[in-house]
């Protein structure tokens, strides 16, 4: 009998016998209000946040109406600047949406803050658990209605917002209407809405119809996933020293809300004739650990990401930032992480054109990346791509600028992009991302190889060893044969009457010699005991020389994969902090079967072995990486064989979420 659970999170895992908790997302309306004095910021006063708790996150929707060209540059509670979500400008409408945790207090001054005047402010304010997805979806003109990158994870919610010069009442779609009002009277109106959802939303549609189809009409849609599902990171401020110095306190500065999985990321910027390095960060004095460094191409300029990890007690710490001799300023940005993990999954840097520094970057589900740039524009402001936020942009006698972005999907090779608005001078970026911070390392365990000469469609490898049974159990088989030259390959593979999936597949140049890895979860529940019958279909009547290698994976989802047919076999693999790789060599054709191989100091080679006495050989070798690897080099070489037939294959595999 088989049977299984899916996990809910981060994938799903058939045939898993454990399931994760989804604490869901409560959202709540607390109140509205509105101010039609003419200013450069509008104070509500006293205004209601609800009832405290811990881990509250409140959002504030604001919207600030006349005057075009004026934006919406800040909101605060209670002091408190929230980091900002959306943040439009249509005409003579600027909206925004944007969120902090504030656990304590039941009512507080909420202050909208503008560029220049503007003639009416409205707020809707909500309290809840959840964390928000990232940058929110916006929408202008006479049809408000908006759909791709509405999402959220099981458990999650959104709170939409919108206003414009139409009358009330206005009708929403896809959320629940909350407040409809006209701002100070005026055919100015401001509306908000919120939903929760039990199951995942795909690019749900959220609309408002207004009784007056104006250009300036605009939306704004935040989703919120459950406080257990993600990662929060809350950009917290930035602070500048434009005087010379060795070392810089930035006293009492704001670390955010105090929690025992929290960490600190900085983004740091200085200038000085040379780009003299950080060498030493600490918050509360809680040393931190470089993740990158850059240095511009003229080396005037420099960027760095630090984390202080487990920074648990304290809602401000003194942050001291030490460079290896003085340097003429210094900027940093504080952002605080909830639940990630504590090695970056990735970092890049770029030092090259200086109007456009750019990278590519791999993300995690349910990660984010923070982005760093200094150069020696002082003038000039930044602009952020994929998205990511802007959080501040600064003069630190040159320019200093941060931006985070949150993606609820796993970005692969996200180009990161920071353009300048003007100057030529040289500049730095530095980008990382991060992921959830998982239960434990990945372990891969080799369980044998086998080898089969005959001729049979079907092979079946009786009770062939599995490793270790336990509820998390996977089982990797690499399958190797040599047919004749062709497009063989082989159709399936069962582990103990499991189906495998296939995750990578390589033919060496003249074909019918394929080396392949699959995969099938065989937790104790469903695959008892340490043994199972292996059974490996193929489209070739006629294969032989057929071998398996077959490894126990305690681990999370398959990560990456390279195959090769060259000699010697190499490819290059990304492997994540925590994580495992395994791959597999087919020689086939050679002119000796007793040659041997010699694998990359990286990986513990498991077996070497002749598939027949005649010309085929086959090994594999496994790995385990506590830091994260990027487009790590693996090789098998052979002794001889120059012209033989060859096929390699690896895979790599998160650690256990």
């Amino acid at each position: 009998m088989s049977f299984g659970y899916q996990i809910l999170g981060f994938g799903a895992y058939p045939n898993r016998v454990t399931a994760e908790v989804i604490v869901p997302v409560a959202i709540t309306y607390v109140s509205t209000a509105f101010n039609g004095d003419a200013s450069t910021s509008q104070t509500f006063s006293s205004q209601s946040l609800g009832t405290a708790f811990a881990g509250r996150r409140i959002v504030v929707a604001a919207l600030a109406e006349g005057n075009a060209g004026q934006t919406i540059t800040g909101i605060t509670v209670g002091g408190v600047t929230l980091d900002l979500h959306v943040r439009l400008t249509n005409g003579n409408t600027e909206i925004a949406i944007g969120s902090r945790k504030i656990a304590t207090g039941t009512a507080a001054d909420i202050i909208v803050v503008t560029s220049g005047q503007k003639n009416r402010y409205g707020i809707g304010v909500w309290q809840t658990n959840g964390f928000p997805a990232g940058l929110g979806i916006t929408d202008t003109g006479t049809t408000l209605t908006t759909s791709t990158g509405n999402d959220t994870l099981l458990g999650g919610g959104m709170i939409a917002m919108a206003g414009g010069p139409s009358d009330n009442p206005v009708s929403w779609t896809g959320v629940t209407e909350r407040y409809d009002a006209l701002v100070d009277g005026f055919e100015e109106f401001h509306s908000g809405g919120d939903e929760i959802f039990e199951d995942a939303q795909d690019d749900r549609t959220v609309s408002v119809s207004t009784n007056k189809n104006d250009a300036a009409n605009s939306l704004g849609v935040v989703s919120f996933n459950s406080p257990n599902r993600v990662i929060s990171v809350d950009f917290i401020g930035n602070t500048v020293n434009s005087g010379s110095s060795t070392a810089y306190t930035f006293s009492s500065h704001d670390i955010g809300e105090a929690a025992s999985n929290r960490k600190i990321i900085l983004a740091i910027g200085n200038a000085h004739s040379t780009a003299v390095a950080v060498t030493a960060v600490t918050v509360g004095g809680i040393s931190g650990t470089e993740v990158i460094s850059q240095a511009s191409n003229n080396n005037a300029f420099r960027t760095q990401i630090w984390q202080v990890d487990e920074v648990a007690s304290g809602t401000s710490a003194d942050i001291v930032v030490t460079f290896a001799s003085s340097t003429d300023c210094c900027g940093i940005g504080v952002w605080a992480a909830y639940g990630a993990s504590t090695i970056p999954h990735q970092f890049k840097s770029d030092d090259g054109v200086p109007t456009l520094l750019s990278e590519d970057i791999d993300v995690p589900a349910g990660g984010f990346v923070i982005g760093s740039t200094q150069h020696g524009s002082a003038g000039s402001t930044n602009t952020w791509s994929a998205g990511l936020y802007e959080n501040y942009d600064q003069a630190n006698e040159q320019n200093h600028g941060g931006a985070y972005g949150y993606f609820a999907a796993a970005q692969s090779a996200l180009t990161v992009t920071c353009t300048r608005s003007a100057g030529t001078t040289n500049g730095a970026m530095a980008v990382a991302s991060w992921g959830k911070a998982f239960t434990s390392a990945a372990t891969v365990t080799f369980a044998g190889s086998t080898v089969d000469p005959t001729n049979a469609t079907t092979k079946t490898f009786s009770g062939h060893a599995i490793g270790t049974a336990s509820l998390t159990r996977k089982t990797l088989v690499m399958v190797d044969f040599a047919g004749t030259v062709g497009d063989e390959t082989v159709l399936s593979v069962s582990v103990g009457g499991v189906t495998a999936s296939v995750l990578a597949r390589s033919n060496s140049t003249g074909g019918g010699r394929p080396m392949e890895a699959w995969l099938a979860e065989t937790p104790s529940g469903t695959v008892a005991g340490t043994t199972a019958d292996i059974v490996v279909v193929s489209n070739d009547s006629n294969w032989s020389e057929v071998g398996i290698g077959v490894y126990a994976l305690e681990c999370g989802d398959h990560y990456d994969s390279f195959t090769s047919q060259a000699n010697p076999g190499t490819g290059q693999i990304t492997i994540p902090a925590g994580g495992v790789a395994v791959a597999a060599n087919l020689l086939a054709n050679s002119t000796s079967a007793t040659s041997s191989f010699a694998w990359s100091a990286n990986m513990t080679e498991n077996y070497d072995e002749a598939l027949d006495t005649n010309t085929s050989r086959h090994t594999g070798a496994s790995g385990a990486f506590s830091t994260f690897q990027n487009e790590v080099t693996i090789t098998s070489t052979p002794t001889g064989d120059a012209d033989s037939q060859w096929a390699l294959v690896g895979v790599s595999f998160n650690p256990v979420p």
